[in-house]
């Protein structure tokens, strides 16, 4: 309940942080540290017009206020309110610039946010469990150990984050998005920078229109696509899809299904067990597969080669059709190269069509590649 206390001139001489349990504070507030007292599952709602946000949780209840570099011709604009265990803060200057601006505030652990800033950067350090929603028009936004419904989002500056869990959004329009763990459900995106995440599991989105995306371990169902970078990933144990219009997909090791899809690239596939869709179509394609049990396998590949590698121990069946370039072979260079024998083997003129049956048949590959140096399938060690 709010009670409408307002505490005045008398906070210009302040030297010892101010303690109010429910109350309104405005003017010369910040001249001293404000501490409210409130209970967990609170709300933090700042509201500034500019200026930093640095939010760090601690074991207590209370919430903790101070600022820096306002001046004295912007008090009026400054206000805190306590209401319903949710404490607000707001600064609106009127001038456009009025210096270096930065409220510093600790509450804790078990807190919402909802903090917003139309020119500054948003820090929030140390465990946080609660909803986040994190915006800010001109400046980063890094994120420590929170764990909740997540929003963030920045107009102008990268996103860095240590641990996520949960779900939500995070998106940037001008800068890249550092990720060192997620666990949850997350649509990350931005249009014009790279996404490196480090460790990931259940269910990620990843996307953006003007970089990179690297991976280095996901488990669960992932969503990689970019309109004009490369794609790597390290580590992959599920499901992945991976797109890009114009660059390489790299993938080091899978174990599920694997879709991978370039316009301009090649692709690569180190190590994969289970099954995998490639297709490029402006470059080559090499996959080392060992064929499991999630469904059928494709390799696509336009203006370059392709290379299969399996094991000659496993069930599995290799259909080929291959439509070599216009004029470009020679006597004695085969269009389609294999360490296994033919089951059927065609050729006509420049397109060959065969199929390799091993160890008693299985496991479907289709490869079909045109405008084609050669096709090469290999026996694994």
């Amino acid at each position: 309940m709010k009670t409408g206390i307002v505490i005045r001139t008398i906070l210009f001489i302040a030297v010892l942080p101010v303690i109010v349990s429910d109350a309104v504070l405005s003017r010369a507030l910040f001249q001293a540290p404000v501490t409210f007292e409130v209970s967990r599952a609170g709300t933090l709602n700042v509201q500034l017009s500019h200026g930093n946000i640095a939010v760090e949780t601690w074991d207590r209840d209370q919430v903790h206020v101070a600022a820096e570099g306002i001046p004295d011709r912007d008090m009026e604009g400054v206000s805190a309110t306590i209401d319903d265990n949710t404490v607000t803060i707001r600064f609106r200057s009127m001038y456009r610039r009025s210096g270096k601006v930065e409220f510093r505030i600790h509450m804790p652990e078990n807190f919402n946010v909802d903090l917003h800033t139309a020119g500054g950067s948003i820090t929030v350090t140390g465990a946080h469990q609660g909803a986040a929603r994190i915006k800010t028009a001109g400046g980063s936004i890094q994120l420590d150990r929170t764990e909740g419904e997540i929003n963030v989002v920045t107009a102008g500056g990268n996103i860095s984050v240590s641990s996520l869990a949960g779900e939500g959004v995070l998106q940037t329009a001008g800068g890249n998005i550092s990720i060192k763990s997620i666990a949850g459900d997350f649509d990350i995106r931005t249009m014009g920078g790279n996404i490196s995440l480090i460790r990931g599991e259940q269910v990620a989105l990843l996307r953006t229109s003007g970089g990179n995306i690297n991976v280095q371990e996901f488990s669960g169902d992932l969503n990689a696509s970019t309109a004009g970078g490369n794609i790597l990933v390290q580590s992959i144990v599920g499901t992945g899809i991976l797109r890009t219009a114009g660059g390489n997909i790299r993938v080091e090791k899978g174990n599920g299904a694997v879709e991978a899809s370039t316009s301009a690239g090649d692709i690569y596939m180190i190590e994969q067990t289970g099954s995998v869709n490639a297709s490029t179509r402006m470059g080559s394609v090499e996959v080392r597969l060992i064929p499991g049990e999630y469904g059928e396998s494709g390799i696509s590949a336009m203006m370059g080669n392709v290379r299969l590698t399996v094991p000659g121990n496993i069930p599995a069946t290799i259909d080929v059709t291959a439509q070599g370039k216009w004029g470009r072979r020679t006597a004695g260079d085969p269009l389609v190269r294999s360490d296994f024998s033919p089951d059927s083997f065609r050729e006509d003129i420049d397109v060959v069509r065969a199929r390799y049956v091993i160890d008693g048949g299985g496991h479907l590959i289709n490869i079909t590649a045109r405008q084609t140096d050669a096709v090469e399938i290999k026996k694994s060690d």
